[in-house]
């Protein structure tokens, strides 16, 4: 039986009572990645991409078929693609794999079925729409062939997880690029108006709620993009006035959770439980209702679902060293017991323009994929910097990752393996030991506060927040609001409620309960409490410097008093650099530094030690 278990306060994969480390490798392309040195280093788990369509992954950044597709007609299939990507990955090895399987239709598929696809405002079809029941029905007529398939395959026992993956990048994102496209097809109009109906039961209701005359439920359109962005004029939406935009997202939102549910929970059952099911979702620190995340809870509390995934989020183009924050409530997940899958595809000085590694997938020129985001590191010594930041944040929280080596060929020097490999191996030992999170920070996020302001103020009172709150000094843990407990929250020092779309009365309760408990309690967004002892309520946001003095206040120790994003658990303790400079770490007792790369020994002197770094510098101690 394939299924995530709990042990010590971790989250492990379960393979008929054999333990696997959630740490894997992947590639876009897997005719010039490197599962064979991944093998060769010790991994064991491997994510394989595969396409049900031969569409692109995205409708906007012009990059093509990326391989090729299984569907090619109504009656044909060819699973050859399947066979030989997983040779290349797991191939004469105990290795695993975890499918990641693309379900965009095919374009014959859109030609079939012109009303069930997705409509851009432009008019452009990228792909099926997420309101398609067609879609839904269709892709799991194709499942079940997969699931044929590879039971007779030699790979069926190495198959253990099915992530299903769909929409804008595969990541169950809604049609949006640059804030404004939807989905106008026919069937996402068919849809909001049986939503509507469901809702409103009476078109007085709906005319009452919406200050609107409709004759008729038919008369129901989907908001256009000038719609949806007069409602975010001032930073705090009124509701009344845009009830109607925001029944839209909400039917959106609902739409987008359900159809992943729909398909999750078909494949679970699709193998009598025996397979491990995931998705991309939940971007709730990165705005979901505008993607089409808000429904998050749907999914975290379905038992379909056993791991989620997604990238860390592309602060500043990832060239920063601000933090690369976590983009949902990771400890509420954990307490779910679901693993979280961090997708670290970390640029190095090998990395490639995708036009240079094959004009076969993306046009020389194209100015989307040649943003600076795309563009590699300077060097093999900001590279290990970046490996570096990005694996001590998933080593500090106990959470799963991959190495997602798009284009191939970015971790592919002799050192950067040797890096890799060590990594992996501290890892497992880590893994071994048992977990529990020193934060004395907690964060809670709420899936539906982009309801209630702006993409603007969530951008500087969720995403910029997070920034800063990063450079604080010490670690956090973040959950999600709705599924948060008091429980939860009693054993920190500061809780931060990040912009919520509201404050209720049980959340008074709560709240008043820790701060009578001498835990210091901050809001922002906009003001929902007066300030009282220890609760502060801004309507913007705050500072690094702010969130420290509020740190101090409420005893949550520091790791340094210069700005400096710190990962921190009982064993390791890493340090970025914004700027180059001298830092001192505080440690709370006295001990021994080892540097993970270096292997150099800094005794702390008076629980203090000074470190030396340059700008975006990261550095991983083993402490003893």
């Amino acid at each position: 039986m394939k299924k995530i278990t709990k042990r010590n306060g971790r989250l492990f994969i379960d393979i008929d009572g054999k333990q696997v480390l959630p740490i894997a490798y992947t590639s876009y392309l897997p005719s010039v990645a490197s599962y064979d040195k991944f093998r060769d280093i010790g991994y064991k788990l491997f994510s394989v991409c595969l396409y049900m369509g031969d569409m692109p992954i995205n409708g906007f950044s012009g990059i093509k078929q990326l391989d090729d597709s299984i569907w090619k007609t109504r009656d044909e299939y060819d699973f050859s693609v399947v066979d030989k990507n997983l040779s290349i990955a797991i191939e004469n090895s105990d290795a695993y794999a975890l499918l990641r399987i693309n379900v965009n239709t095919p374009s014959w598929w859109l030609k079939e079925n012109p009303d069930e696809c997705t409509v851009m405002e432009n008019g452009a079809v990228p792909y099926q729409s997420a309101f398609s029941d067609k879609w839904i029905a269709d892709v799991k007529v194709f499942l079940e062939k997969l699931k044929e398939h590879i039971a007779k395959s030699k790979y069926a026992d190495r198959v253990i997880g099915w992530q299903i993956a769909a929409m804008n990048t595969e990541e169950w994102l809604a049609p949006s690029w640059k804030g404004n496209e939807s989905d106008f097809s026919v069937i996402a109009h068919k849809y909001f108006r049986n939503w509507c109906k469901n809702k409103y039961k009476t078109l007085d209701n709906l005319n009452y709620i919406w200050n609107t005359k409709y004759l008729s439920f038919d008369e129901i359109l989907v908001p256009t993009g000038k719609e949806r962005a007069s409602r975010d004029v001032e930073p705090m939406v009124d509701l009344l006035k845009n009830a109607r935009i925001n029944d839209w997202f909400y039917c959106l939102n609902e739409r987008y959770a359900t159809a992943s549910y729909d398909l999750t929970k078909y494949t679970k059952q699709l193998f009598n439980n025996d397979i491990l099911v995931g998705c991309f979702y939940g971007y709730i620190a990165a705005g979901a209702m505008w993607c089409g995340h808000s429904g998050i809870e749907l999914l975290m509390n379905s038992p379909y679902i056993d791991y989620f995934a997604s990238p860390f989020p592309y602060v500043d183009g990832r060239k920063t060293p601000k933090d690369w924050f976590y983009q949902s409530g990771i400890s509420t997940c954990h307490n779910k017991d679901k693993l979280w899958f961090l997708e670290a595809d970390i640029r190095t000085h090998k990395t490639k323009l995708l036009c240079d590694v094959d004009t076969k997938y993306v046009d020389k020129g194209n100015e989307y994929m040649e943003l600076p985001t795309w563009h590699g590191l300077k060097d093999e010594k900001q590279s290990f910097w970046h490996l570096t930041k990005a694996f001590s944040k998933v080593l500090c929280s106990s959470n799963a990752f991959w190495w997602f080596d798009m284009w191939g060929g970015w971790f592919d020097t002799p050192a950067m393996q040797n890096l890799l490999m060590r990594m992996r191996l501290e890892y497992e030992k880590e893994m071994a030991l048992p977990f529990a999170s020193e934060s004395e920070v907690a964060v809670v996020l709420d899936s539906q506060t982009p309801y209630a302001i702006s993409g603007a103020h969530f951008l500087k009172t969720v995403f910029r927040q997070l920034c800063e709150l990063g450079f604080v000094g010490a670690p956090y843990d973040l959950y999600i609001k709705s599924m948060v407990t008091s429980e939860d929250l009693s054993k920190y020092k500061l809780v931060f409620y990040m912009a919520p779309y509201e404050i209720n009365n049980a959340d008074v309760d709560l709240i008043k309960t820790l701060t009578l408990n001498g835990k210091l309690v901050l809001l922002n967004g906009k003001k929902y409490l007066d300030n009282a002892e220890n609760l502060i309520d801004v309507p913007d946001g705050f500072s690094a410097s702010d969130l420290k003095t509020y740190c101090l206040k409420a005893g949550v120790h520091l790791y340094t008093d210069k700005n400096a994003v710190i990962y921190k658990n009982k064993r390791y303790i890493c340090i970025t650099a914004p700027e180059d400079g001298d830092y001192v770490l505080t440690l709370k007792r006295d001990c021994l530094l080892t540097s993970f790369i270096t292997g150099k020994k800094i005794k702390t002197d008076n629980k203090k030690v000074t470190i030396p770094l340059k700008c975006n510098q990261s550095e991983l101690f083993i402490i003893k």
